[in-house]
């Protein structure tokens, strides 16, 4: 499926979607995306991530600057990130997270459910939207379509 640009992207959802800016022990920069998620009785706000952007190759990374549209930037450095042993460990895709933690509330952000069953998620209809590194540096695009197979803890999708 096709990808379309989000603009404006400054009301939810999109507010709550973040374009990173990766800093890895060498000084090297690397992009991603996050999005938040609304967790109100925590003490922390949550952004979830792949782990390949918190975990880079022998170490977390020394600081991740994040931008949420229309906001200013936050800075979060390695002890406010978490990747799953899994990942750090074996690089198995299957684990491939993460969470950047901040303290304070969340205020805002997408609703988190429990573990769906295969066959609540085979033939749903999802939607993908964040900033990918094939488009210009930190606009955010969106995608969609339907989950054609799930195995273990991979979801696809024909494109």
């Amino acid at each position: 499926p096709e990808r379309v640009q989000v603009s404006p992207n400054t009301s939810p959802p999109y507010s709550w979607i973040c374009y990173l800016q990766i800093e890895d022990a060498k000084g090297n920069i690397h992009s991603g995306s996050g999005f938040k998620i609304n967790f109100p009785d925590i003490k922390y706000t949550v952004i979830v991530t792949a782990a390949s952007n918190v975990y880079l190759r022998r170490g977390y990374a020394s600081k991740i600057t994040l931008t949420f549209p229309g906001q200013p930037t936050l800075t979060a450095k390695s002890s406010d990130l978490y990747a799953p042993p899994e990942y750090i460990n074996k690089g198995n895709e299957d684990y491939n997270y993460g969470f950047i933690l901040f303290p304070g509330n969340s205020s805002g952000g997408f609703g988190w459910t429990t573990q769906m069953e295969e066959e609540h998620l085979t033939d749903r209809l999802v939607t993908n939207c964040g900033y990918p590194n094939d488009k210009p540096a930190g606009s955010m695009w969106i995608t969609g379509g339907e989950i054609t197979s799930v195995e273990g803890n991979c979801i696809s999708r024909v494109i």
